[in-house]
């Protein structure tokens, strides 16, 4: 049996091993050479992403997205995980706002929001593997007790929950950042969930590739009750227009104790202008409603950019 390097999108690990045999180019029995790995890289840089219609996931051929449908690494599927960045700064949005934290940014994404501020993670997945040991040394290296997992969706990766409780042992108090389409029982202080209102589907990038996809998978009300019922939690939603809160307040119907308090709005906004201008109308549709403003500080004091 060969493998092709062509990169694939299915809904199911049978699936995409069928695409995968399509082609041959690679003996099964070498798929931990370095030469496959090169072809992963050759892969994903070529394509990254493909779609199709009836597929209800992104797939990447990337070392980290397969490991959840077909181990060709030839580690254990949950000891590595593909790792856009790791960083120290201040919490720029939600309740922690303004506390020293290091970020662990994983690359990856099941949604393609058209605003999303770290494509590198999800239009365009960056990133390399990194072992769950080599992943905490480095957030060690850094001062403070507050850590961040975020992405992409750190949810996709197969080894983030024994990341979670690794960093608890390390005494940190731990966020989890998430859109809340995916559970795992994670090990986390705050779960900070995202919510993404229709204002994300990308009807237009790409021409509407992936709008249906992700306008099907953008919402999923068990897994947001499941946190909110078992996690410390808040609830972030980003508005662009006043219709927002309308939908805002819908969602929040589909969910049982949701606490006004915990939900917190912030701009859609990639510069400090934006910022400024959507802010004053945000504020008092907050004001009226109950909710809290976020700010979004990276924005203002670093610009839209990485390692912030």
């Amino acid at each position: 049996m060969r493998l092709s390097r062509r990169s694939f999108c299915s809904s199911s690990c049978s699936a995409a091993l069928s695409d995968l045999i399509a082609q041959t180019c690679i003996p099964i029995t070498r798929l931990n050479s370095v030469k496959v790995r090169q072809r992963l890289q050759e892969a994903r840089s070529a394509d990254a992403y493909r779609d199709s219609p009836e597929s209800n996931t992104f797939c990447s051929l990337t070392p980290a997205i397969l490991p959840i449908t077909l181990n060709l690494t030839g580690s254990e599927p949950n000891d590595r995980m593909r790792i856009a960045e790791i960083f120290y700064s201040i919490q720029g949005e939600g309740i922690l706002a303004g506390v020293p934290s290091v970020f662990i940014r994983t690359s990856g994404c099941n949604l393609r929001c058209v605003w999303c501020d770290t494509p590198y993670t999800s239009w365009r997945p960056e990133g390399k593997e990194r072992s769950l040991d080599h992943i905490v040394a480095e957030t060690q290296k850094y001062p403070g007790g507050h850590a961040v997992v975020t992405g992409g969706e750190p949810l996709l990766a197969p080894g983030i929950v024994e990341l979670t409780e690794r960093l608890k042992q390390k005494s940190y108090h731990l966020t989890i950042e998430t859109a809340a389409t995916i559970f795992k029982p994670v090990a986390c202080d705050l779960a900070s969930l995202s919510p993404k209102l229709s204002n994300s589907t990308p009807w237009k990038k790409k021409k509407g590739l992936f709008a249906r996809k992700h306008e099907r998978q953008r919402l999923n009300f068990p897994v947001i009750q499941r946190f909110i019922d078992g996690y410390e939690y808040q609830l972030k939603f980003v508005v662009e227009e006043k219709l927002d809160f309308d939908e805002i307040e819908q969602v929040l119907t589909k969910l049982k104790d949701a606490n006004p308090e915990r939900v917190l709005i912030m701009a859609q906004a990639k510069s400090k202008k934006e910022l400024h201008e959507r802010a004053p109308w945000i504020v008092e549709a907050c004001k009226a409603r109950g909710f809290r403003y976020s700010p979004r500080l990276h924005i203002e004091l670093f610009g839209n950019k990485r390692g912030t």
